[in-house]
């Protein structure tokens, strides 16, 4: 669970450089708010779900449930954070590369992540529905 706290935190700190870089600073709060979201949505369902990552046994492989990837739902969450926003697809474009990485590396499967991915669309328009809408075109 430290390694995905220490993750979160090195990923946050490297898109609020990169989101600063590109000028889309407006929607930077928001986007750390999705990602807390997102890993608190992940430490929430590992501890509750298990199932066997691919790598398990290997040596660097993490010892917590593979149910999700945690990489995937954060990175996807903050992309979430600047729909209709010009500057989306080049988030999601991110967050589909660390998506594969996660199944390219062998820490998750296909499944593993397609449910991260199914979980963080469910979660947005979830947060939709609580805020009062989804973000209007701009």
């Amino acid at each position: 669970m430290l390694s995905e706290i220490v993750s979160f935190i090195i990923f946050a700190f490297g898109l609020v450089l990169f989101t600063m870089s590109i000028g889309a600073g407006r929607n930077l709060l928001k986007g750390i708010v999705y990602m807390s979201i997102g890993a608190a949505i992940t430490i929430f369902i590992k501890l509750i779900f298990f199932d066997e990552r691919p790598c398990a046994g290997d040596f660097l492989c993490p010892l917590d449930s593979g149910i999700v990837s945690g990489h995937t739902i954060t990175s996807m969450m903050f992309a979430m954070a600047f729909y209709n926003k010009k500057e989306f697809i080049i988030f999601l474009g991110i967050a589909m590369l660390v998506a594969y990485s996660r199944i390219y590396f062998g820490f998750h499967d296909l499944t593993q992540v397609a449910r991260s991915i199914a979980i963080t669309i469910l979660a947005y328009y979830s947060l939709g529905v609580l805020t009062g809408g989804i973000d209007k075109k701009g």
